[in-house]
C-alpha cells in the first residue's frame, strides 16, 4: 500500500521540539493553575534552534511564513521548511 501526501503541515513543536514534563511538575502546575498540566515526554525538533529564534527568523523574513488554520493553530508547509533547509545548506 502506498500513501500519497499532497500537503503536509508541521507545527511549531514539530520544528523546534518540546521539553519533557514530569509527573511531579505536572502536579505542581495543576495545583498552581498553570500549564502544562499533564505529564508528557520530550520531543526533539528538526531545527537546531528555539521557538524564539524561529519566530525571530519569521519576523525577519529569513524563514518561511506560517499559515493560520484557525485562531490557535499555526502551521508551516513541510515543503517550505525543506526548501529553506536546502537553501541554508547551500544545496
Amino acid at each position: 500500500m502506498s500513501v500519497s501526501v499532497k500537503t503536509l503541515y508541521v507545527r511549531e513543536s514539530d520544528l523546534v521540539g518540546r521539553r519533557e514534563v514530569t509527573p511531579d511538575e505536572a502536579a505542581r502546575n495543576r495545583a498552581a493553575g498553570k500549564y502544562p498540566r499533564s505529564p508528557r515526554p520530550g520531543k526533539p525538533g528538526v531545527l537546531p534552534f528555539s521557538a524564539s529564534t524561529l519566530w525571530r527568523l519569521v519576523a525577519n523574513r529569513a524563514f518561511p511564513a506560517p499559515s493560520k488554520l484557525s485562531g490557535r493553530v499555526t502551521v508551516w508547509l513541510w515543503a517550505d521548511v525543506e526548501a529553506w533547509q536546502r537553501d541554508v545548506a547551500g544545496h
